[in-house]
């Protein structure tokens, strides 16, 4: 009885075919900020501002708009170290060209994401130490073996990182913030193959 009733419901049903479940996700092509012959440029940027929550830090969600996300940042309420006397938080992640001073541990792929969190008078924010402020990056292609670096005063830091499980992204939690990209392993570029990049 109940498999005739499914079949006449087929039937008489207005639906063109058999019902599709759409819920793949989509994943773009990366887009460069300086994209080679054959590859997508256009990448995004993202910035947003909030106030406090009851003189704390609210929770902080922004990302880039690509498919996914090239670059996004979380932070958990109370997880930021704000400056005296402020009153607002301004976000923001967007693509710059890579610092002269290359990583000596490997070679960025993708985009350098600067990401930067200041009080409304734009004295910069930090994160709290064990206050799980994530930044999730994006890399290009398949990768699976690279490490999240951040850019700040001068030198290159490698960061704990891991995959976050969706086309090679990967997550780091941090604690300041400024130019981050990803890494891969090897022996970094010489000076002349930088030049003539």
């Amino acid at each position: 009885l109940g498999l005739l009733l499914v079949g006449l419901a087929v039937r008489w049903s207005t639906l063109a075919g058999l019902p599709l479940y759409d819920g793949a996700t989509i994943i773009e092509p990366y887009r460069y900020l300086a994209p080679a012959a054959g590859q997508k440029g256009g990448p995004t940027s993202a910035s947003a501002s909030s106030a406090l929550d009851n003189g704390s830090s609210p929770i902080v969600a922004i990302a880039t708009t690509e498919l996914p996300p090239q670059a996004q940042i979380f932070a958990p309420p109370g997880a930021l170290v704000l400056p005296p006397g402020t009153t607002s938080i301004r976000m923001s992640i967007r693509p710059v060209a890579p610092p002269q001073t290359l990583p000596g541990d490997g070679t960025i792929t993708g985009n350098v994401y600067r990401i930067s969190l200041t009080n409304q008078a734009g004295a910069p924010i930090t994160a709290k130490q064990g206050g799980d402020v994530t930044v999730v990056l994006r890399a290009p292609g398949n990768v699976t073996d690279a490490t999240m670096e951040l850019f700040a005063n001068g030198a290159w830091q490698r960061l704990q990182s891991s995959p976050a499980g969706l086309a090679s992204t990967f997550l780091a939690i941090v604690t300041d913030f400024g130019d981050f990209a990803m890494v891969l392993p090897g022996p970094a570029p010489s000076v002349s193959a930088s030049a003539a990049a």
